[in-house]
């Protein structure tokens, strides 16, 4: 195996984005993801679940990051009611998970960062069925040098015992605090 060269993201660098419009080639383990063109932030498809599910239902091809660098994970979601996740699974210079970290999420597991704005604590319908940007920054831990972005539809946490959707489009991991997809000339409430 090569070693891993380890060299500082320039700022505003966008490391992934995925916005659902070329099919599942940046997805190792689609799980029961779906592309639906039911409700798109833009263009014309978005991420959605065929199941609920923990522990991460799809989840991207593994890429590179620097140890001690701060990234951020920008996302627009929405809801119909039940409660999707986003997360990172953390891999040592060997590609060995080395540990998880949930970034965002309905609020239901206690060791997530941030809350979408409907959530276990949170159930006001003004909430559902609308696009909102969420960012979330994370610095990575020593020894990590490789991660990959995990979305699921959670069982656990709202109830969803009948699927009432969740909804990903335009994920992004960069090195900028502001949203690259957000740079077109066009107004959005970001949540911070």
């Amino acid at each position: 195996m090569t070693p891993v060269q380890e060299a500082l993201a320039q700022p505003g660098e966008v490391l992934f984005f995925e916005d659902f419009e070329r099919g599942a080639r940046q997805w190792e383990i689609p799980g029961s993801m779906i592309f639906t063109q039911e409700y798109a932030f833009e263009g014309s498809y978005s991420q959605t679940f065929a199941q609920v599910t923990h522990g991460g239902d799809a989840y991207t091809f593994p890429f590179p990051v620097v140890p001690g660098q701060t990234y951020y994970l920008h996302v627009a979601y929405m809801t119909l009611g039940g409660g999707g996740y986003i997360g990172i699974d953390l891999f040592d210079r060997s590609l060995q998970k080395v540990g998880e970290q949930w970034l965002m999420g309905d609020g239901g597991y206690a060791a997530t960062l941030k809350k979408f704005d409907y959530n276990v604590s949170n159930k006001n319908p003004e909430n559902l069925g609308g696009w909102k940007v969420y960012t979330q920054s994370y610095t990575v831990p020593d020894q990590v040098y490789f991660i990959r972005i995990k979305t699921q539809d959670w069982d656990m946490g709202l109830p969803n015992d009948k699927n009432q959707g969740v909804f990903f489009d335009n994920i992004e991991w960069s090195t900028g605090p502001e949203p690259s997809f957000l740079k077109k000339n066009r107004q959005y409430v970001i949540f911070r």
